[in-house]
């Protein structure tokens, strides 16, 4: 140790460092910075995992002497003793357990470098004397420390102080450069200097175009925190290679620290590493060009101050301007490397046309692997969370640096554990999970890894990425935190329902306690009030699951148990939400309660004007099908019975539905007429008076393009339609559900003949009314974008509403469709055909009538007739996005339904055979009539559902086979086998006639170097971010290439 600690002392007296720290108030010297780096590169050879711990031995050492020599600046050694002492023992181990869930990922010799503990004796120093005072200077440090964020929009709201940023989301970044230090030494060392170096050398021009002044970084750091690829900050231009500091400001405006990002110095550093120490010079060259290229597009993101770009700047317009001067960096820069170094990266530029081409092609290649690993962890972490597998999540979880992902996984596991428990009556366990999960939730918020709930409000559930509202984009965190808090609030009343079903009112109070806490804080930040967000009202949640909570401790003392209606009756006022009534279903039907649940499902539908069918995950939909399946199951119940119940069910679905029951009216949606009154109240008061229009410019209306050529009625009426079409399909698809019950318990009863003969009635009645929505909502124009960039997002917005709107109808049409075939098949007789049908129904009806008797014969007797008839349609259609008829889409995607039904249906019975010629027509039928233009094929969502059904029959029907004819597990592995490759060699023919880019429609070369020519030429003006947006270029693709250059020339 002696040795050490001499070697220390020869690269920097000892003396020289603590007779500054005796002596300092905080004020940075760059003199002891570069002493204190010199020493602890040695200190880090040495103890690489704590190396600041042997400065502080080495200095304890050296300070013991020093106290007992003649050195008059070490008589009193109060300061530097408990600086030291406070430093190593305090406030460094205090920054971590700070940052402990920001910064879990990172090791400490990564956040505790030589610059890091020169800030951090620099912070300790600035609190001034006593130092025994350890409670007072150890946070107002750490509040010092603590100085940066980055680029975090804060909503300016009355209810919240405009700069309150949590304390836990600010960090101090790591320096790796000091101005009068220079750059700290360690393995980013080079790369910093020789960067730095180029930038000094840069043309003023290219400097004063980036906003960066090289005179001006007094600090250039790394960010601690782990980059987090699912962030919508990284829709930011540039923001991955890093940003000025907006909060490190001088007196004249300027910036003066420069943060980084680890990841993009990693990656520009691991091609240095992947080439030959012969090469080494040449490629540190190349990645000191990149880092310097990334460090200006950066700067030009940030601007120089906070001064530098007014509202009037866009993304827009700074993208091509920073691509500019980009590339003007690089082009000069590379002009000036001589010998054989030059000569090949210029050959590089030649052929990949750009200069240092293959070291920036291997930054983005590697940032985007960091962005697909974390991308595809993250969802992987999610889902063991939702399945129930705790360590499987978390494991997950920790290969990823980001600290959303783990936080939010930590929450989901706990989620899941708390219905466990809750379902295994362990009432205590599942109260802890919650409050593990309220706990995560807080400290997810204040370090920043989850969405800061004021922003819904503030930013209304976007993300501002500059100055201009153009610029800001949706925050799906926004979205993934009301999910969370959802899930939240749904084990919160899970859990209280269950404590009052068993009688424990302690842990019911309790948790009612609690969950009241969360709601009134979620509820302040008044995220239900954005309606482009989901809507969980904490208050509304709280309500309905102390209601529900009451009324199933009151079962316990009602006369009739659950099953007195009478009781429900009395309960009804208290359901005033989805999530009360599902709340209150789901326990009833756990319990097994038909009556009660049913009773209750009713009461809802009878409501739907006012409580909606479905938000979130209440769905009346969801559990009236449980509540089928429930019934159906249950043994207990009399089959003769359980008919009743399903012909009961139907009945009570009709009576309560009211409006619903039928095909929305079409006179929801027409337009007012122009000049229509819509409020008289006031007219009277008028009547005598005459106006004189002070504002005339020839417009009729308030402003321009307030009139009727804006009017667009589904902005008004989607929602309904939308609610009711659901619901029509939901019923589609609770008829299709009771047919098989039907059919094995049936009997043929009058009561069910009569029943299905009903439904089928009114399934038939539903066709005409619906076939003509959608031909009106294919009529329905939508109002012509006449102003700028918004008006085309709004045309955009309008158009997706219409198709879906479409899309939807469609889905009721097929439900329908398929719901009238198996109700068909229990009908004796030839049911009634209607115009409508394809020409194929009556042989697919007569194939779903056998298939439902199980009878392979008599499906291998109707296939050929079918096929014959059914091979001719085509399966291929133009999507309404480019111009589709929605007629022409029912009847492709009627053909697709149909074959999607039989793929699944004829394994079951053993046609295996059968299934794989019936796919094989499926992609010859891709070419029957194929439309022109971009076409949408389902072959691969048909495909895998095939392939899944035979496997999973062949499996399910091998438990019943001999031991002898499978020969082992080897010979099951082999069918399997020989079965999945005659299916893979249809895939790969499948495979080869996709086309995957409209570019492979460019066969020639005269039409390559056409399109080359006409991107030259109008590419910089054309082909803007803004141009480039999704929702543009839809619309363009829409309206057509003539419409808009037609709107070019107005």
């Amino acid at each position: 140790m002696d040795a050490l600690f001499a070697e220390l002392s020869r690269a920097a007296p000892a003396s020289r460092l603590l007779g500054w720290l005796n002596f300092s108030d905080g004020k940075p010297d760059p003199r002891w910075q570069r002493q204190l780096d010199d020493v602890y590169d040695i200190a880090s050879s040495a103890r690489p995992t704590e190396p600041w711990s042997l400065i502080r031995d080495w200095w304890n050492h050296e300070l013991a002497i020093l106290e007992g020599s003649d050195n008059a600046a070490f008589k009193d050694t109060s300061q530097v003793r408990g600086v030291v002492g406070l430093v190593f023992d305090h406030v460094l181990p205090a920054y971590r357990k700070h940052h402990a869930d920001l910064l879990g990922h990172a090791t400490d010799p990564e956040l505790f470098t030589a610059f890091f503990v020169a800030r951090v004796c620099e912070a300790t120093l600035s609190q001034s004397p006593p130092w025994s005072e350890i409670d007072r200077i150890v946070p107002g440090s750490l509040q010092k420390l603590n100085d940066y964020v980055g680029h975090r929009p804060v909503p300016v709201l009355e209810t919240r102080a405009q700069n309150d940023i949590y304390a836990h989301e600010k960090v101090r970044p790591v320096p790796i450069y000091l101005h009068g230090a220079g750059a700290a030494k360690g393995k980013y060392q080079f790369v910093v200097e020789r960067a730095l170096d180029l930038l000094r050398e840069t043309d003023p021009d290219i400097l004063a175009e980036a906003c960066f002044d090289p005179a001006a970084l007094s600090e250039l750091a790394i960010d601690p925190r782990a980059y987090d690829h699912g962030h919508p900050v990284n829709r930011r231009p540039n923001y991955v290679f890093g940003e000025w500091d907006p909060h490190h400001i001088d007196n004249q405006g300027r910036y003066r620290r420069f943060v980084v990002r680890r990841c993009t110095l990693d990656a520009i550093l691991a091609r240095v590493d992947q080439h030959p120490a012969s090469q080494r010079d040449e490629y540190q060259f190349e990645a000191a060009a990149v880092f310097a290229g990334t460090i200006l597009m950066a700067a030009g993101t940030s601007g120089s101050g906070p001064a530098t770009f007014d509202s009037s700047v866009t993304l827009a317009k700074l993208v091509p301007r920073i691509a500019r001067y980009r590339d003007a960096f690089y082009k000069r820069l590379i002009t000036a490397v001589g010998g054989k170094h030059g000569e090949r990266l210029r050959t590089e530029a030649t052929q990949w046309r750009q200069p240092f081409a293959l070291a920036r092609q291997h930054l983005n290649q590697e940032l985007a692997r960091q962005r697909a690993v974390e991308m595809q962890d993250s969802m992987l972490a999610l889902l063991f969370a939702e399945m129930g597998y705790p360590e499987a999540s978390l494991k997950t979880a920790m290969r990823i640096p980001a600290t959303s992902v783990r936080t939010l996984a930590g929450i989901r596991t706990r989620v899941a554990s708390g219905h466990l428990a809750i379902r295994r009556g362990e009432f205590a366990q599942a109260a802890r999970m919650l409050a593990e999960c309220e706990d995560l939730l807080h400290r997810g918020i204040e370090c920043g890894a989850l969405a800061d709930p004021w922003n819904a409000l503030g930013f209304q559930g976007l993300f501002p990425l500059f100055m201009s509202r153009e610029d800001s984009i949706h925050d799906q965190r926004l979205d993934e935190l009301i999910e969370t808090i959802h899930r939240i609030f749904h084990v919160h009343a899970d859990a209280q329902a269950a404590a009052a079903s068993a009688g424990d009112a302690e842990l019911r109070k309790s948790l009612m306690r609690r969950l009241e806490k969360l709601a009134k804080w979620w509820d302040r930040h008044a995220t239900h009030e954005v309606a482009d967000l989901p809507r969980v009202h904490g208050g509304e949640r709280a309500a309905a699951a102390e209601h529900v909570a009451t009324a199933l401790a009151g079962i316990r003392t009602a006369d009739g148990g659950a099953g007195d209606l009478a009781y429900w009756r009395q309960q009804r006022e208290g359901f005033r939400s989805p999530s009360a009534f599902a709340q209150v279903v789901e326990a009833l039907l756990q319990q097994g309660d038909i009556k009660a649940s049913l009773s209750l499902l009713m009461t809802w539908l009878s409501e739907a004007a006012a409580i909606p069918l479905e938000q979130g995950e209440a769905s009346f939909h969801a559990l009236s099908h449980r509540w089928l399946v429930t019934m159906l199951h249950n043994e207990q119940i009399a089959p003769s019975e359980r008919v009743s119940l399903i012909v009961r069910f139907f009945a009570l679905l009709e009576a309560n539905a009211e409006e619903f029951w039928d095909v929305p009216e079409l006179a929801l949606m027409e337009q007012p007429a122009e000049g229509e009154e819509r409020e008289e109240i006031y007219e009277a008061a008028y009547e005598e008076m005459s106006y004189r229009d002070s504002t005339d410019d020839g417009e009729e209306g308030g402003v321009i393009g307030d009139d009727a050529a804006s009017y667009f009625p589904l902005d008004e009426e989607a929602e309904e339609l939308e609610a009711r079409l659901e619901f029509l399909t939901a019923v589609g698809g609770f008829w299709q559900s009771v047919v098989p019950f039907l059919r094995r318990h049936g009997d043929d009863s009058a009561e069910m003949l009569e029943a299905v003969a009903g439904w089928r009635e009114t399934a038939t009645d539903w066709r005409r009314p619906l076939l003509e929505l959608l031909e009106r909502l294919h009529q329905l124009k939508i109002p012509e974008p006449v102003g700028g960039f918004e008006d085309v997002m709004e045309y955009d917005r309008r158009r997706l509403l219409r198709d879906q709107l479409a899309e939807t109808v469609i889905d009721t049409c097929l439900e329908t469709s398929h719901a009238l075939r198996l109700l068909g098949s229990l009908l004796p007789g030839k049911p009634d055909s209607d115009e409508t049908d394809p020409p194929w129904e009556a042989a697919a009806r007569r194939v779903a009538i056998a298939l439902g008797r199980g009878d392979p014969a008599a499906v291998r007797n109707e296939l050929p007739e079918f096929l014959r008839l059914f091979r001719t349609q085509p399966l291929l259609f133009v999507p309404m996005s480019a111009g589709g008829h929605p007629k022409n889409i029912l009847r492709s995607r009627q053909a697709q339904s149909m074959l999607r039904f039989l793929l699944e249906q004829l394994p079951r019975i053993g046609l295996i055979r059968e299934t794989y010629h019936l796919i094989r027509i499926a992609r010859l039928m891709e070419q029957n009539a194929a439309p022109e233009g971009r076409k949408i094929s389902e072959f691969d969502h048909l495909f895998p559902s095939a392939l899944q059904s035979v496997l999973d029959a062949l499996l399910d029907a091998a438990h019943q086979w001999p031991r002898a004819e499978l020969d082992g597990e080897e010979g099951l592995v082999e069918l399997l086998r020989r079965i999945t490759d005659s299916f893979l060699s249809l895939w790969l023919e499948h495979s080869q006639t996709l086309r995957l880019s409209v570019l492979e429609s460019l066969t020639t070369n005269a039409e390559w170097e056409a399109l080359r020519k006409f991107i030259k030429k109008f590419g910089s003006d054309l082909f803007t971010p803004q141009f480039l947006a999704l929702a543009n270029l839809r619309s363009l693709l829409h309206r057509g290439i003539g419409a808009w250059l037609d709107s070019l020339e107005e």
